[in-house]
């Protein structure tokens, strides 16, 4: 039986590897925006991400709170760098998900990041998965 501690650590580079892993991809298509005067590229990381999340966000507030992230951390705000931070938070909240974990709201997590990576010292990579446990409410004890 391992220790607590060594099964937290255990627990937290699973969730970092996830935070690290990419492979979102749809094809690209035009669709008529949501008032119907113009169109988008629904291949944008924004859009993808308004529709995983279920509309409850708009795509500005989406896009907006991202760059916000993405600046702090000191990236350029391109739709790649949006892609991966929103791939990194997918596939933890997937990877709590899969063991056994209520999954943390995707926007809370968002929100967290900078706080996270200025609380732990960490990278931005690292602050997803940590504001992902502490979003899903897991104690930092078992982590």
């Amino acid at each position: 039986m391992m220790k607590a501690s060594s099964a937290g650590s255990a627990f937290l580079g699973i969730l970092l590897i996830g935070a690290t892993m990419l492979g979102c991809s749809s094809p690209t298509q035009k669709s008529s925006s949501e008032n119907g005067d113009s169109t988008e590229d629904t291949e944008s990381a924004i859009y993808m991400v308004y529709h995983l999340l279920g509309g409850e966000h708009t795509q500005e507030e989406i896009a907006t709170e991202t760059n916000k992230v993405l600046s702090y951390a000191g990236q350029v705000t391109t739709d790649a760098a949006q892609e991966a931070l929103w791939d990194s938070i997918l596939n933890v909240k997937r990877g709590l998900e899969e063991s056994g974990y209520a999954g943390p709201d995707s926007m809370q997590v968002l929100e967290c990041i900078p706080s996270g990576m200025d609380r732990y010292s960490a990278t931005m990579t690292e602050a997803v998965a940590y504001c992902s446990l502490e979003v899903a409410g897991i104690p930092e004890s078992q982590w």
